[in-house]
């Protein structure tokens, strides 16, 4: 063994074998469990208040719908293309000859 090449101990290689799938299962799965643990939490608070979020979600609509409708009233144009009031336009070609 050459002087200056550093000491190895067995357990650092144990370590490193067991500490792998450790690192990967705390780096990979840790963040999906936790995701699943909180969807079925939330899942289960949920399940009898369905009506209440079913109202909540038709209020938020209504409200959308509401404000559409009354900023549409507000604005003067009618939101699409419109025909000039004089439809033939000095800057249209000529068919006349």
């Amino acid at each position: 063994m050459n002087k200056n090449e550093p000491a190895q101990s067995k357990s650092s290689g144990l370590l490193t074998l067991l500490g792998l799938p450790v690192l990967l299962a705390a780096c990979c799965g840790l963040p999906l469990l936790l995701t699943a643990f909180g969807f079925t939490a939330a899942g289960a608070f949920l399940t009898g208040k369905e009506y209440w979020v079913f109202g909540g979600f038709m209020l938020i609509i209504g409200l959308a719908m509401l404000i559409k409708f009354l900023v549409g009233r507000r604005s003067k144009s009618t939101g699409g293309c419109t025909v000039p009031k004089d439809h033939r336009s000095s800057s249209a070609p000529s068919n006349h000859r």
